[in-house]
């Protein structure tokens, strides 16, 4: 029995993704499409195997050289692609007699193969298309006795014929060959078409009750990945398989173009989030959720377990900590007694999640830079303030970057001369933070490296979206300053210097983010909280470590 699959295509619909990745190596479940179908095709009885490459070829066929396939594979190189008809005139010896399954590559299903098969040998036919319905996709008029008139609108099918689809599956005899037109490029479809149009019959095969997708266009490539990671993680969390079609909420989400969504079936319920497919062969920034993700998690860290991911598409889905975040509810307390009390066991957190985080770390996780260094303080938080809160926010066009420039360079050096260093989150602040009855649980870790662990507790001290009192900032920032030395056995007034030069970093940034969110990205809610970074920002470059940044103290001052 011999299969040929069509992978020559140039994913025109998934690009730009397909520009690094051929369409053929896109995983679905773990695994590339084209190996699901190698193995597909072996499991149905399938010994020889031919594949028409073109896209980036070397890839798939290093790919597939890797691979200890029990059929024997044939490649096929097409330096002009030539269509599905063409792809098949263009077999040559590799097609001589028997007949001849063909198989769409960038098709996910389990329709049974040999079954398709076994129907064409009966049916005494030049081919057989193996046909559903599909009501997006119904465009093959089909006979009450299961023979095709046509490929066309169905508003243009008779009253004798049903309109179906066509899978992409075929099963063709030689007598296909004598009806391929002289030129190169054609399509399959219109050799069947004239086959009909000269009398022979091309039967139908219907099937139902299977799986079937298309995954050639980004929308149908993350719903089926989704939905085999939702399969997965279900197994992974509650030991069982959905029981149906779960529910998919859209959630809220907050300065990022990530799609997160809660996933509900009956009692149980989890949470996924979306960075998009993949568009680098560099380090994406799924990558860095997925691995420090489950890094943290093996550190036995306070983090979400993730059941099931797949970095190349993007998603990954973990477990649901719920909606309580600590920005509702510290600002629920009535007191500034509780609310210390709260925040200090989210200190504790903190400082144990950059000890125990920085363990075994790997410094290839990242997806920006390794670690907290001078590049990201001056581009990422200076460079950041400058031209997306001063310019773009504030139009104050008169000030520019290297006006700053010798002041920005000190900030920089001081700050990661006194840093104390560990597992930085980098964005540790009330709304990446969930409670879980009592447990303090870290989120949105993806941006973390190696770096000043006093860069995360003034994240957390001066967070907008809480606004404490300088009192009780002060009050949470030794408690902070005295947790670290204990841990660490660094000394006090370097963890202290530290601190100040990471409120100064951290303050900048969350300006630039402001200025970019608000202005940029269209989400106006971030502006209600400029106010309160900018009051902040001035703050802290009041105390007598500032005084070292006379320039940025006067431009801060005009705000």
């Amino acid at each position: 029995m011999k299969a040929f699959i069509l992978a020559a295509g140039l994913g025109t619909r998934l690009r730009p993704y397909t520009e690094h990745t051929p369409k053929p190596l896109f995983p679905v479940g773990g695994r590339p499409l084209i190996d699901r179908l190698i193995h597909q095709l072996e499991d149905n009885g399938f010994k020889d195997i031919a594949i028409n490459l073109h896209h980036l070829a070397g890839q798939v066929e290093h790919y597939i050289n890797q691979q200890d396939y029990q059929a024997r594979i044939t490649l096929l190189h097409e330096p002009e692609i030539l269509g599905t008809g063409g792809g098949i005139k263009n077999l040559g010896a590799f097609w001589t007699d028997t007949p001849l399954l063909v198989i769409n590559g960038d098709i996910f299903t389990d329709i049974d193969l040999r079954a398709a098969w076994e129907n064409h040998l009966d049916s005494g036919c030049p081919a057989t298309l193996v046909v559903h319905d599909r009501a997006e996709f119904n465009t093959v008029t089909v006979t009450n006795d299961n023979h095709i008139l046509s490929f066309v609108d169905r508003t243009s099918a008779e009253n004798k014929a049903s309109c179906l689809a066509f899978t992409g599956i075929q099963v063709i005899e030689r007598e296909f060959i004598d009806f391929c037109p002289d030129h190169s490029f054609f399509s399959s479809i219109s050799v069947y078409q004239a086959m009909i149009d000269a009398g022979r019959k091309v039967k139908a095969y219907p099937v139902r009750n299977h799986r079937w997708e298309d995954i050639g266009s980004p929308d149908r490539y993350l719903t089926t990945v989704s939905e085999l990671l939702t399969r997965d993680a279900f197994k992974a969390a509650f030991d069982r398989l959905p029981e149906k079609k779960p529910l998919v909420t859209r959630l809220q989400g907050d300065g990022s173009d990530r799609v997160w969504s809660r996933i509900t079936d009956g009692a149980d319920s989890l949470v996924a989030v979306s960075h998009g497919i993949r568009s680098t062969t560099a380090v994406c920034e799924s990558d860095a959720f997925i691995n420090i993700g489950r890094h943290l998690h093996r550190r036995g860290l306070p983090v979400p377990e993730l059941y099931a991911a797949d970095p190349f598409a993007g998603l990954a889905i973990l477990e649901d900590l719920g909606d309580r975040h600590l920005q509702d509810a510290v600002l629920a307390l009535d007191s500034t007694a509780a609310r210390i009390r709260l925040y200090q066991k989210v200190i504790d957190t903190l400082v144990t999640l950059s000890r125990e985080g920085a363990v075994g770390f790997n410094p290839a996780w990242p997806y920006q830079t390794q670690t907290y260094n001078r590049e990201v303080i001056l581009q990422n938080e200076c460079a950041y303030f400058v031209e997306a809160f001063l310019h773009l926010e504030r139009g104050y066009e008169d000030v520019t970057f290297n006006d700053l420039r010798e002041e920005f360079e000190l900030l920089a050096d001081r700050t990661l001369a006194n840093g104390v260093i560990g597992f930085m989150h980098r964005d540790f602040q009330s709304r990446n933070i969930m409670l879980r009855g009592e447990q303090c649980v870290v989120i949105d870790f993806q941006g973390g490296r190696l770096g000043p662990v006093q860069y995360d507790l003034a994240s957390l001290l001066i967070d907008p979206y809480v606004r404490f009192t300088p009192e009780v900032q002060a009050a949470l920032r030794d408690y902070g300053l005295d947790r670290i030395q204990a841990v660490t056995g660094d000394d006090r007034q370097k963890i202290q210097r530290g601190y100040v030069h990471c409120s100064l970093t951290r303050n900048l940034q969350i300006l630039g983010a402001f200025g970019f969110l608000s202005r940029k990205k269209n989400k106006p809610g971030f502006a209600a909280y400029i106010p309160t970074a900018v009051a902040g920002l001035k703050l802290n470059l009041a105390v007598p470590e500032a005084d070292h940044f006379p320039k940025l103290r006067e431009v801060v001052e005009r705000l």
